[in-house]
């Protein structure tokens, strides 16, 4: 009988451990128990005797035989995993444990390491690195519902006093292309700016408002000043300077602008 044993396990591949149904786990116990604990320790060769103990402790409790879930921890419900992954997207500069509490705020405990579980299975890498990760492109790709671009661009208009040039303030919704005209004048300074920025975010007739604008797109030009960025960041929109040395990165509006 013992040959008969040890040719059984020699036919198991090294580093495999047996794995046993629950019918298997009850049988063991029951002869265990037949045979006392102390003698099932000289002779068990297919577990450890404590093993089969605990099996005969759960079978008495009525547990063994249940649905048992798999190897492991439990998986991370799909909707928690979306939740950490908006997170992350959206805040490229929050590590495990910036995100961790976030999500206790919104009643989600969940450790950083399996945060960074998670981030590390969709490819995100961890902070610092990933904000350098954040390209200009991918920024675009993922904004797109709620980005608008804007930019001038000037008439001459030809009247009894000659010509006047006016300033023609334009944005464009990315996703839609939709373009609207924001205002024209011929004096296009801080005031202006402000109070532009005060009529497009007004909660019922605001344009941005109606397109769902969070991030606004602009080139380095002075007429873009600080008192505007001021309200508009009030009302919940963020100015989006393109990076030095990149033309086309406002490529959308610069076109819309040339036809």
């Amino acid at each position: 009988m013992r040959t008969e044993i040890a040719y059984l396990r020699d036919q198991i591949p090294e580093g495999q451990t047996l794995r046993f149904t629950d019918q298997w786990r009850k049988r063991l116990a029951r002869t265990a128990s037949g045979v006392g604990w102390k003698r099932l320790g000289e002779i068990s060769t297919v577990a450890k005797a404590a093993t089969i103990r605990g099996w005969h402790r759960l079978m008495l409790k009525g547990k063994l035989g249940k649905k048992r879930a798999g190897p492991g921890r439990p998986q991370v419900d799909a909707e928690i995993e979306k939740v950490v992954l908006m997170l992350a997207q959206q805040n490229p500069t929050w590590g495990q444990m910036r995100i961790a509490g976030m999500l206790v705020l919104l009643l989600i405990p969940l450790s950083p390491r399996t945060i960074a579980a998670i981030l590390d299975r969709h490819g995100l890498k961890p902070a610092p690195e990933r904000a350098t990760d954040w390209s200009w492109k991918r920024f675009m790709t993922e904004k797109a519902d709620t980005l608008v671009a804007t930019d001038f661009f000037t008439v001459d208009v030809w009247g009894w006093l000659g010509k006047t040039t006016y300033d023609v303030l334009f944005a464009i919704h990315l996703k839609t292309r939709q373009v609207k005209i924001l205002d024209v004048t011929e004096h296009s300074n801080a005031d202006y700016m402000a109070q532009v920025a005060r009529n497009e975010t007004m909660d019922d007739t605001g344009w941005l408002k109606k397109v769902g604008c969070r991030y606004l797109i602009h080139d380095r030009d002075t007429k873009f000043c600080g008192r505007r960025k001021e309200v508009l960041n009030a009302a919940g929109i963020e100015t989006v300077p393109i990076p030095p040395r990149s033309p086309n990165c406002n490529a959308v509006a610069e076109l819309s602008n040339d036809n």
